[in-house]
């Protein structure tokens, strides 16, 4: 009879596909790789992130297209109701295509789901969501107590932070600001992302018009000149 080593042993149960565990062991519920659904473009995650200049907080408002991962971000003191609304006016008016769905967290400045019934404004919408309807945009909620569920903006807001504030020093909000500026342009222009085959996602933008210009309400190329205009 051979004798028993490591290596017959191995190659034993490879023969018999069981030399890894996850081949013999059953998976537990929920731990199941599910494949990321494919969308058109037009579906913004959104979220809001909080970062200290000089000693003052601000908030970053950051929205980011679930395919083409063009990302608009802008800067406030707060992160108010009207604030959220005043942003999502100048997403939409920013993209040149049409938004179809915007998926946020329960906060407070995008939502009254989580006020109790009595607590919130009688016959009145929340301003982001009356925005949303007039638009015709879809406003999707995360999952209560599940924020991975809107992790494509969130891994966004934490590029940002360590390509900036974790990085450098700002004496000021403006100073911050100027730098945010050239970053988006670099990413949103002259950065491949493997997730998109390594195009940018202003390339991707400009597949989408080539094959769909329906969607669009202008031609992309006039993004060139920068964010914030």
């Amino acid at each position: 009879m051979a004798q028993l080593t490591r290596s017959n042993l191995h190659r034993c149960l490879q023969r018999n596909q069981l030399s890894r565990l996850s081949a013999i062991l059953p998976k537990e519920a929920g731990t199941e790789k599910k494949k990321f659904k494919d969308y058109p473009i037009g579906y913004l995650p959104i979220d809001t992130a909080e970062i200290h200049i000089a000693k003052e907080k601000y908030f970053l408002f950051v929205a980011i297209d679930r395919t083409s991962k063009y990302v608009y971000v802008e800067v406030y003191d707060n992160k108010r109701i009207e604030t959220s609304k005043v942003f999502l006016e100048n997403v939409i008016a920013h993209y040149p295509y049409q938004l179809d769905k915007i998926l946020t967290d329960h906060g407070m400045e995008f939502t009254y789901e989580l006020l109790l019934e009595e607590k919130r404004p009688k016959d009145k919408i929340h301003a982001f969501d009356a925005l949303c309807q007039k638009h015709q945009i879809e406003h999707r909620l995360t999952l209560f107590r599940h924020p991975w569920t809107n992790g494509q903006v969130e891994r966004m807001n934490r590029k940002i932070k360590e390509h900036t504030t974790y990085k450098f020093y700002y004496e000021n909000s403006q100073q911050f600001k100027e730098h945010l500026y050239y970053y988006l342009l670099e990413y949103n222009f002259h950065t491949p992302l493997k997730g998109l085959k390594f195009k940018t996602p202003f390339e991707k933008i400009q597949d989408e018009y080539k094959t769909n210009p329906s969607i669009f309400k202008q031609n992309p190329d006039l993004l060139i000149v920068g964010l914030n205009r």
